[in-house]
């Protein structure tokens, strides 16, 4: 979008832009009603096209429209997270509307809104936006009822996908209090506002002890860089972005960004490469968010994390994060936190927890400042997919709790397993199996139905043969705790569905197709398993079909469910 143009009136006047959309009014029959705000400072029309009902917006002193398509969404004020998470999604695959949502305190309830700005008000370019609004506010309505209806199914439940709102509920802690700090914690926490080549490579690929030989920077013209400490610092995001702060924007579309490193005292070893492939991925208004590929050369033994362990490849080809650059500085996050912090506080002491956010909740009762920061941060960039940086915030967290932990209280260690378990969804879903498993394997028998969730989840990715065992186990001990003419509360029913699901599709993993084939046939029948199993049994057949063509060798597993 071009910049805006700003004129300097003292009073209003009919513009351009004002005359031009009168004159599409005109052109297509469009009932109108005006209304003064601010004292002359914007003006809204109040108009329908095709039955839709929208707001123009026009300022005194700003060329342009604003046009906003009201509530085309609305929900429990208590599904809010998921809200946000939805417009943000919305808002980095849409290049033409904006996704924005309304709380009301008083009715308790979230209200979605799409917008979008036309400079000028061509009427056929200004006609095919609000055309094609209707498909895009559609599509957002079907994904909303499906996020919704599933969390409230499942009581917030959620066995596949991040964050929905029981699931919060459960491991958000509400009454988290950190006692016991007498010990001084000594570590070293990651910098989440400088996203270098260093920390990527030691959070990502636990690498051995390298030596990075130069650094290549890609963006139009080619840079290099060999002062190893320099290679160590180079902060990815400079590749792509200029300025700091509120001033910060994006300089280019992509950037190529290759790392070259030796790993001494191999014999004969010669350099290798990691390549960061970064894309721009647009701006919500408060943050540049923008993707990094990971490319690392196959059968590197030097970089020690089997991502994969059904595979050959000691590292898998890519690994994909979604990052992103805030445009406020560090100093207003810190003031944001303390304020939401202190709030938080306040609002307990009152008997008011239900007007807490949920990030609010979940370091109210935190009692050591820089804790409950990392907390509050991760938890918010947790919440806006961005789960490089959450993993890296509640990292921070867990080093500074963990040599405590004989001096914990319950809630301070339900806290702690808390972070195992946001640490390790976080790297599952960066498809970091092997790390993920490291966290989870801390909470994934401790008798909660999410954490044993995301457990079996992160083997069954990865191809860990002990998914079978764990999950044999886990359906003796719900047998031996229902009566076998019992029926299983719902939840419970769920989750044994979803251990069936899983180790069938292990059973794939593992080329035992005819076993697989027989389990998902049973579940044709069965409204909760039936669409998965469909999809499962045709890609049985393409694995046959592919082994037929290959002569008989197995073909590894196809992507996991989610």
């Amino acid at each position: 979008m071009a910049p805006i143009r700003k004129t300097k009136k003292t009073k209003w006047e009919q513009s351009a832009t004002e005359k031009a959309l009168l004159s599409f009014f005109d052109l297509y029959n469009c009932k109108f009603t005006t209304h003064d705000f601010d004292g002359g400072k914007f003006r809204n029309y109040s108009f329908v096209f095709q039955g839709g009902h929208f707001v123009a917006r026009l300022f005194r002193d700003t060329e342009g429209v604003e046009v906003i398509f009201p509530c085309i969404a609305e929900g429990e004020m208590g599904y809010y997270t998921m809200v946000l998470s939805l417009c943000n999604r919305f808002n980095r695959l849409s290049l033409r509307y904006k996704f924005s949502y309304e709380l009301d305190d008083d009715k308790k309830m979230v209200t979605v809104h799409m917008s979008f700005f036309a400079e000028t008000v061509d009427a056929l370019t200004f006609e095919d936006n609000l055309q094609h609004i209707f498909a895009d506010a559609r599509a957002f309505g079907e994904a909303f009822d499906q996020e919704l209806g599933m969390a409230k199914r499942d009581n917030g439940a959620d066995l596949g996908h991040a964050f929905a709102a029981d699931e919060r509920e459960t491991f958000l802690l509400r009454h988290m209090e950190f006692s016991s700090q007498s010990a001084q914690f000594q570590f070293r926490p990651n910098d989440v506002e400088h996203l270098t080549v260093g920390q990527l490579v030691d959070n990502l690929l636990d690498r051995a002890p390298l030596v990075f030989t130069r650094l290549q920077v890609l963006t139009g013209t080619l840079n290099e860089i060999t002062d190893r400490e320099a290679i160590e610092n180079f902060d990815l995001s400079t590749a792509l972005i200029d300025g700091t702060g509120s001033q910060a924007k994006f300089a280019c579309d992509s950037a190529v960004v290759v790392l070259h490193y030796i790993t001494p005292g191999v014999a004969g070893e010669t350099e290798r490469t990691i390549t960061f492939m970064l894309r721009n991925e647009g701006s919500d208004g408060d943050t540049l968010y923008y993707r990094i590929n990971v490319l690392v050369e196959p059968r590197d033994t030097s970089l020690r994390n089997a991502l994969d362990s059904a595979s050959d490849d000691v590292m898998p080809s890519t690994i994909t994060l979604l990052v992103a650059r805030d445009l406020t500085s560090t100093l207003k996050k810190r003031q944001e936190f303390d304020y939401m912090w202190k709030d938080a506080a306040i609002k307990l002491k009152e008997g008011k927890e239900s007007e807490l956010s949920e990030t609010q909740k979940f370091v109210a009762d935190v009692k050591k400042p820089d804790i409950a920061f990392n907390m509050y941060w991760g938890h918010e960039c947790m919440c806006r997919e961005r789960y490089y940086e959450a993993v890296l915030y509640f990292k921070n967290a867990y080093n500074a709790m963990r040599l405590n932990y004989f001096a914990m209280d319950k809630k301070s260690k339900s806290m702690f397993y808390g972070l195992c378990y946001f640490i390790g969804f976080g790297y599952c879903e960066l498809g970091l199996y092997e790390k993920a498993y490291y966290y989870l394997d801390l909470v994934g028998d401790m008798g909660k139905i999410d954490f044993t969730s995301e457990f079996i989840n992160v083997m069954a990715n990865a191809g860990d043969l002990r998914v079978f065992q764990f999950i044999e186990d886990i359906m003796g001990d719900i047998k031996e705790e229902y009566d076998q003419d019992e029926e299983l509360p719902e939840r419970v029913q769920r989750f044994v569905d979803f251990m069936r699901r899983r180790r069938a599709f292990s059973l794939i993993t593992f080329g035992e197709l005819d076993v697989a084939e027989s389990e998902f046939k049973q579940m044709l029948n069965e409204p909760e398993n039936r669409d998965y199993a469909i999809d499962e049994l045709a890609f049985i057949q393409h694995k046959r079909d592919s082994r037929r063509a290959a002569g008989g060798d197995h073909v590894p597993g196809k992507q996991p469910e989610q």
